[in-house]
Protein backbone atom coordinates (compact mmCIF):
# COMPACT_ATOMS: atom_id res chain seq x y z
CA UNK A 1 0.00 0.00 0.00
CA UNK A 2 1.64 3.64 -1.31
CA UNK A 3 1.72 6.17 1.12
CA UNK A 4 -0.92 8.31 -0.58
CA UNK A 5 -3.36 5.11 -0.09
CA UNK A 6 -2.58 4.78 3.50
CA UNK A 7 -3.73 8.97 3.98
CA UNK A 8 -6.66 8.53 2.12
CA UNK A 9 -7.72 5.73 4.10
CA UNK A 10 -7.41 7.46 6.94
CA UNK A 11 -8.89 10.46 5.93
CA UNK A 12 -12.17 8.55 4.22
CA UNK A 13 -12.98 6.52 7.18
CA UNK A 14 -16.01 6.77 8.29
CA UNK A 15 -17.33 9.07 5.61
CA UNK A 16 -20.42 8.79 3.86
CA UNK A 17 -21.20 9.91 0.62
CA UNK A 18 -24.76 10.91 0.62
CA UNK A 19 -27.01 10.82 -2.24
CA UNK A 20 -30.52 8.59 -2.52
CA UNK A 21 -28.33 6.29 -1.10
CA UNK A 22 -25.63 6.67 1.41
CA UNK A 23 -22.35 5.18 0.15
CA UNK A 24 -18.76 4.49 2.11
CA UNK A 25 -15.75 5.63 0.36
CA UNK A 26 -13.53 2.68 -0.59
CA UNK A 27 -9.45 3.87 -1.77
CA UNK A 28 -8.62 2.04 -5.03
CA UNK A 29 -5.45 2.11 -6.72
CA UNK A 30 -5.32 1.06 -10.58
CA UNK A 31 -2.83 0.38 -13.18
CA UNK A 32 -3.02 2.45 -16.61
CA UNK A 33 -3.84 -0.93 -17.97
CA UNK A 34 -6.79 -1.34 -15.48
CA UNK A 35 -7.70 2.37 -16.02
CA UNK A 36 -8.01 2.32 -19.83
CA UNK A 37 -10.10 -0.74 -19.27
CA UNK A 38 -12.67 1.71 -17.24
CA UNK A 39 -13.02 3.79 -20.25
CA UNK A 40 -14.82 6.29 -18.40
CA UNK A 41 -15.30 9.53 -20.08
CA UNK A 42 -14.13 12.44 -19.63
CA UNK A 43 -12.79 13.71 -16.42
CA UNK A 44 -15.09 16.93 -14.14
CA UNK A 45 -13.23 19.10 -10.76
CA UNK A 46 -12.96 17.25 -7.60
CA UNK A 47 -14.13 20.39 -5.92
CA UNK A 48 -17.55 19.72 -8.37
CA UNK A 49 -17.84 15.91 -7.71
CA UNK A 50 -17.31 16.86 -3.58
CA UNK A 51 -19.29 20.16 -3.63
CA UNK A 52 -22.30 18.73 -1.87
CA UNK A 53 -20.03 17.17 0.52
CA UNK A 54 -17.96 20.05 1.65
CA UNK A 55 -20.15 22.87 1.46
CA UNK A 56 -21.73 24.05 4.72
CA UNK A 57 -25.45 24.54 5.23
CA UNK A 58 -26.81 26.78 7.53
CA UNK A 59 -28.90 23.91 8.64
CA UNK A 60 -26.28 21.68 9.70
CA UNK A 61 -25.75 20.58 13.69
CA UNK A 62 -22.95 19.40 15.04
CA UNK A 63 -22.04 16.16 12.97
CA UNK A 64 -22.74 17.33 9.77
CA UNK A 65 -20.30 20.51 10.36
CA UNK A 66 -18.01 17.65 11.26
CA UNK A 67 -18.35 15.70 8.10
CA UNK A 68 -18.18 18.82 5.79
CA UNK A 69 -14.57 19.31 7.86
CA UNK A 70 -13.50 16.32 7.28
CA UNK A 71 -14.71 16.04 3.53
CA UNK A 72 -12.65 18.92 2.91
CA UNK A 73 -9.37 17.84 4.71
CA UNK A 74 -10.25 14.76 2.38
CA UNK A 75 -10.00 17.33 -0.73
CA UNK A 76 -7.46 19.00 0.54
CA UNK A 77 -5.34 16.01 0.51
CA UNK A 78 -6.34 14.75 -2.88
CA UNK A 79 -5.06 18.11 -4.06
CA UNK A 80 -1.51 17.76 -2.23
CA UNK A 81 -1.04 13.98 -2.73
CA UNK A 82 -1.94 12.97 -6.27
CA UNK A 83 -1.47 15.16 -9.79
CA UNK A 84 -4.12 15.58 -12.09
CA UNK A 85 -7.02 14.51 -9.82
CA UNK A 86 -10.47 14.07 -11.45
CA UNK A 87 -13.90 12.84 -10.98
CA UNK A 88 -15.19 10.39 -13.14
CA UNK A 89 -18.82 8.84 -12.91
CA UNK A 90 -19.44 5.19 -15.23
CA UNK A 91 -22.50 3.41 -15.15
CA UNK A 92 -26.01 3.79 -16.14
CA UNK A 93 -29.25 4.59 -14.91
CA UNK A 94 -29.61 5.52 -11.47
CA UNK A 95 -26.53 2.98 -10.05
CA UNK A 96 -23.41 5.28 -10.69
CA UNK A 97 -20.06 5.13 -9.74
CA UNK A 98 -18.22 8.18 -8.89
CA UNK A 99 -14.45 7.82 -9.02
CA UNK A 100 -12.12 10.48 -7.83
CA UNK A 101 -8.41 9.46 -9.53
CA UNK A 102 -4.99 10.85 -9.52
CA UNK A 103 -1.47 9.73 -10.62
CA UNK A 104 0.31 9.13 -7.55
CA UNK A 105 4.08 9.14 -6.70
CA UNK A 106 4.31 5.63 -8.29
CA UNK A 107 2.71 6.46 -11.23
CA UNK A 108 -0.11 3.93 -11.40
CA UNK A 109 -3.88 5.64 -10.54
CA UNK A 110 -5.10 6.32 -6.64
CA UNK A 111 -8.35 7.69 -5.21
CA UNK A 112 -11.90 7.21 -3.99
CA UNK A 113 -14.24 4.80 -5.27
CA UNK A 114 -18.09 5.12 -4.28
CA UNK A 115 -21.32 4.55 -5.35
CA UNK A 116 -24.60 6.98 -6.06
CA UNK A 117 -28.24 6.23 -6.44
CA UNK A 118 -29.98 8.99 -8.34
CA UNK A 119 -33.56 8.56 -9.39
Amino acid sequence: MTTAQKALRAAARGLLFISESDSRLQVVQLSDEKFAELELKEGFPVSEALAPMTTAQDWHGPEEKESVSKFQALEALLDSSLTDTKAYRSGDGSEITLWILGKDAEGGYTGLRTRLTET
